[in-house]
């Protein structure tokens, strides 16, 4: 699938902080001269909706995307030329926000009414129709692939959309100009899985739900892919959904009452996939607890990734390390996939390869998650032998960060700290853009104010929230709105961040 050619780039744009120089939007418009007598629409659309992600920074802060758009609608709305103009169309159409819209919509007015000429697609770049969604799902609702196909003034075009299920972000964001090709390749790939992977057409209001959700999501973690289309198609993707119908609600997760999953337990061992015991059914209790109450009322969905979070992060925080259920887990999750699997008409292949990649999940269950929980204390001790500075300090570097950084990784030296943070984020590739850059910087300040606990405040709003239900991720990233706020300012007032972090929670 050949993403579409994002057209001309622009020389100098705006990415993270919000641009206030006159010669900064001087330089977007002049980028937009050659735009004017553009013949193809979608190249003027690609290139708008590549600029307006220069803004976009998730994780972080909104206040960029907010403030630059509507800053440059306003220097550009000043100046009676025809780049203005164009770039007030496109904005009209492509922009991040329905203020921005609605403002580049009444100055493209105005400088239209003075006698400035058009561009010449400033009719087409509103003709867009809908012509179909294809979604491609694996049987284990692990991940699924949109294609939605559009026409632009008779243009056929493709946006390809990767999502993380259930109701997970959008990992990966694209147009193609070829979507026969994109279909014939899905339909490939469904031929080929042995009923692994499932392609069908589906109804417009549920292709926007799924992109328009998996986008929300997104907007609350880093750019997810490593080559830059996520940000640049965001803004072509989310004007894409305006066009189409009101999206449908998403399904509500079903609620088993205590006498339904009884019933499965009983169901399980009726089946003889395991030997009846106390420490059997404790297990699979778990199991269908975690399913009803974890995986959207799912007891019966297995996969790799539900096990592995099930597992290591669940399990290890519902159990001690030396509960017999641990253990037990070795031969209780793979029959438990087993039979969960074909109760659930999976094809015989999907079993196979899901109890397969669960038994080698557990294979070394639960010694590799004491492995982790024992990870050596010193580095996080500094003399200081309280529980709280494990905890705090833990929870600012976990040992899964650690791991990842390298096994000469110590977490006491700031140095180390900041590869620990870089080694979170994978998707930012070998070499971050300036917006991936500046959600690194932030996060390595906020990750070394929890572990000197320098201000104090910070910790006791992250508790305050991991005491809500909170995830480690969610919790960073309101401490990082709130820090990003601070560090974006000439000069960094501590009372007032101190006094805000208070607030949290």
């Amino acid at each position: 699938m050949s993403p579409v050619s994002r057209g001309r780039k622009s020389k100098k744009k705006p990415k993270g902080a919000t641009p206030r120089t006159k010669s900064v939007y001087g330089e977007v418009l002049r980028d937009f001269v050659p735009l004017v007598s553009e013949t193809d629409p979608l190249q003027v659309e690609l290139h708008t909706s590549d600029l307006v992600g220069s803004w976009w920074l998730p994780g972080v802060s909104d206040e960029p995307e907010r403030s630059v758009g509507l800053d440059l609608i306003r220097y550009a709305a000043g100046k009676a030329t025809p780049a203005a103009l164009a770039l007030l169309r496109a904005l009209a159409v492509l922009g991040a926000t329905e203020a921005q819209r609605e403002q580049a919509r009444a100055g493209a007015e105005r400088l239209a009414a003075r006698g400035l000429a058009e561009p010449v697609w400033a009719g087409a770049l509103e003709d867009v129709t809908f012509t179909e969604a294809w979604h491609l799902a694996d049987v284990y609702e692990e991940e699924a692939t949109l294609l939605l196909v559009f026409a632009h003034a008779g243009r056929p075009h493709g946006l390809i959309v990767d999502l993380d299920l259930p109701n997970g972000p959008v990992s990966l964001l694209y147009l193609t100009d070829n979507p026969d090709a994109a279909l014939d390749s899905m339909r490939d790939e469904a031929e080929e899985s042995d009923g692994i992977q499932v392609l069908e057409r589906i109804p417009a209001p549920r292709a926007r739900r799924f992109v328009e959700s998996g986008l929300a999501l997104a907007e609350v973690l880093p750019p997810p892919d490593r080559d830059g289309d996520f940000a640049a198609t965001r803004a072509l993707a989310l004007a894409r959904c305006r066009i189409l119908p009101p999206p449908e609600p998403a399904p509500e997760p079903r609620e088993y009452t205590e006498a339904e999953r009884t019933a499965l337990v009983d169901e399980f061992f009726a089946a003889g996939e395991i030997g009846d015991g106390e420490t059997a059914r404790s297990c699979a209790r778990l199991i269908v607890r975690y399913g009803c109450d974890e995986d959207l009322g799912r007891p019966l969905r297995m996969s790799p990734d539900k096990a592995m979070v099930m597992l290591h992060d669940w399990l290890a925080e519902e159990l001690p390390l030396d509960a017999p259920e641990l253990p037990a887990m070795r031969e209780a999750l793979p029959a438990w996939t087993r039979w969960a699997a074909r109760r659930s008409d999976l094809p015989e292949a999907a079993v196979e390869e899901l109890v397969e990649e669960i038994g080698e999940l557990v294979q070394d269950y639960p010694e590799d998650l004491i492995e982790a929980r024992n990870f050596p204390l010193d580095s996080y001790l500094d003399g200081d032998e309280s529980g709280e500075t494990i905890e705090r300090r833990r929870f600012a570097v976990p040992f899964e960060a650690v791991t990842l950084a390298g096994d000469d990784v110590d977490p006491a030296d700031p140095a180390d700290r900041r590869r620990a943070v870089i080694a979170e984020h994978p998707e930012f590739g070998d070499e971050p853009d300036e917006r991936a850059r500046l959600f690194l910087t932030v996060k390595e300040v906020l990750v070394n104010q929890l572990w000197t606990d320098d201000p104090p405040e910070a910790w006791d709003a992250a508790q305050r929230l991991l005491d809500t239900g909170k995830d480690r991720d969610e919790v960073l990233h309101e401490l990082a709105l709130v820090l990003a706020g601070h560090l974006a300012g000439k000069d960094h007032d501590l009372d007032a961040y101190k006094t805000e972090l208070r607030q949290l929670g």
